[in-house]
């Protein structure tokens, strides 16, 4: 029990027992709240009926901030490429706009 407590938080006494499954929910504080974690424990009994072998897993879900923090970079990384395009776009003019007064004041002196 101390080895699942150190594992996944605190154990709730949320306990089904269907003929040898004993489950076990766990609840986890702080930052962690917002996941889903099961702890399972199966309890199978031997031929002689006093040993048992236990098997514990844990199931995690995404949290819903973890989606929220995703779109919003994503979101943020956009916004960047759009306006890097725009910056490259607005200078690409400045420098025909630069190129064409140039020539235009070469050929002004030749004539």
């Amino acid at each position: 029990m101390e080895c699942l407590e150190e594992q996944f938080g605190r154990i709730a006494a949320n306990v089904n027992v269907d003929d040898t499954t004993l489950t076990l929910s766990t609840i986890k504080g702080g930052l962690d709240a917002m996941h889903n974690t099961n702890a399972v424990v199966v309890l199978k009994e031997a031929k002689d009926g006093k040993s048992y072998t236990i098997n514990v897993s844990a199931k995690y879900n995404m949290s819903v901030a973890f989606w929220i923090s995703l779109a919003i970079s994503i979101l943020c990384m956009l916004i960047l490429v759009i306006a890097d395009a725009a910056i490259v776009f607005y200078n690409k003019k400045q420098i025909e706009t630069a190129i064409d007064n140039s020539l235009k004041a070469v050929v002004d002196e030749i004539d």
